[in-house]
């Protein structure tokens, strides 16, 4: 959240949505990349992507509340986080038995293309892959009355914020 957390307020929760997305796509990317033998099964990888799955999953959570604390009318406020808490849950918790129903379904058939084995875990990961560009076109017709563009926050991240480390290790 210390991170997060100023970037939410200046930027707006958009931003921070589509950044989760596209880096939860770059994510699942990576660990389709594994799964289809095309990068090394090693710790170092998985440590990497694991961390950026852990990463985006909180990001993705704290825009998602303030988004949703956002919008609502504050007549009515506290049923529907009631509503939206118990969707958000059930829907985290359905959606491995049905991610677990398609590895099932696929079993131990495999395929090789192009140098990239296609079984369950790679399917799996693709599809993912895919969920995440699709809720990325999603978050972008989000309606956020203050929220900054996407450009905004790929300049602060890419371009301010390594400036503020340099000053900070170089000085001026």
């Amino acid at each position: 959240f210390w991170v997060a957390g100023g970037r939410l307020d200046r930027l707006g929760s958009k931003p921070v949505l589509g950044f989760t997305m596209a880096a939860g796509a770059l994510a699942t990317l990576g660990w389709a990349l594994v799964s289809g033998g095309v990068l090394p099964q090693s710790i170092g990888p998985a440590a990497a992507l694991a961390f950026l799955v852990g990463l985006c999953n909180a990001l993705f959570s704290i825009a998602n509340n303030r988004l949703a604390m956002g919008i609502v009318p504050a007549m009515g406020r506290n049923h529907f986080f009631a509503l939206f808490a118990v969707v958000w849950q059930l829907t985290l918790g359905i959606s491995p038995i049905l991610w677990g129903i398609l590895l099932d379904a696929v079993g131990s058939r495999t395929f090789t293309s192009l140098g990239f084995e296609w079984n369950r875990f790679s399917i799996f990961f693709v599809l993912a892959m895919a969920a995440f560009a699709y809720t990325f076109t999603l978050a972008r017709r989000l309606d956020e009355p203050r929220a900054a563009g996407a450009h905004a926050m790929l300049h602060e991240l890419l371009i301010q914020h390594p400036q503020k480390w340099l000053v900070r290790l170089f000085g001026r």
